[in-house]
């Protein structure tokens, strides 16, 4: 039986056989453990290719085709790999924890240099914005100040009053005579503006929390 099966392989087939059992020479013992196990007392690990030499064409050609669809499946299609790393708001508030590291290890000479960068680029984005948008962008600050303002605390109000206080004078210590005179002919064209825009409400408004802040002072 085992002659008529042999004999109806070619001799490319033969050709085939030897080249499979030079690839598979090393998987051989392991494979045929594992799908043709062969009961003998003797020692197996003797000769690798007597195994080898055990399996016929056809089933040579079974496991030699069995190892190349794992390999092509796995080099083709391999597994997916676990996403690493936080992701959403985990990663976010991460992000936030490190920015503030970062800033509390800062010196001084790199806090300047991060400040005026992000007012650079602020006065460069002011300045190709259309009215329209800077309009949009004052008024969605001003809603936000707001709803910040209404929801803090007088213990946070202070605080907050006292940071702004000790920045301003931060910086007016620092800052030249030609940039206070800058500062201070921007702040009047603001003003300016602001009440040539402004109606007659909102100029009463504004003078009765004037006359009210002195009267706290």
């Amino acid at each position: 039986m085992d002659t008529d099966v042999d004999n109806k392989f070619s001799d490319d087939d033969e050709v085939a056989y030897e080249a499979n059992v030079r690839l598979t020479k090393t998987l051989s013992e392991v494979l045929n453990l594992f799908i043709y196990p062969i009961r003998h007392s003797g020692n197996i690990s003797q000769d690798s290719t007597c195994l080898s030499a055990r399996i016929k064409p056809k089933q040579q050609r079974l496991i030699f085709g069995s190892y190349y669809f794992c390999f092509v499946q796995f080099s083709l299609f391999p597994m997916l790999k676990r996403k690493r790393g936080i992701t959403g708001d985990a990663a976010s508030r991460r992000e936030a924890i490190r920015k503030r590291e970062r800033r509390v290890v800062e010196t001084e000479e790199e806090r300047s240099r991060r400040l005026s960068t992000m007012a650079q680029r602020d006065q460069d984005i002011r300045a190709k914005e259309a009215e329209e948008q800077r309009n949009s962008r004052l008024s969605d600050m001003a809603q936000c100040s707001q709803q910040r303002r209404a929801e803090e605390t007088e213990e946070q109000r202070n605080i907050r009053l006292a940071v702004m206080a000790q920045r301003g004078q931060e910086r007016r210590a620092e800052e030249t005579e030609e940039q206070r005179n800058s500062r201070l002919a921007v702040m009047a064209q603001r003003g300016q503006r602001r009440r040539a825009e402004e109606t007659d409400e909102q100029r009463n408004s504004r003078l009765a929390k004037m006359a009210q802040r002195g009267q706290e002072r």
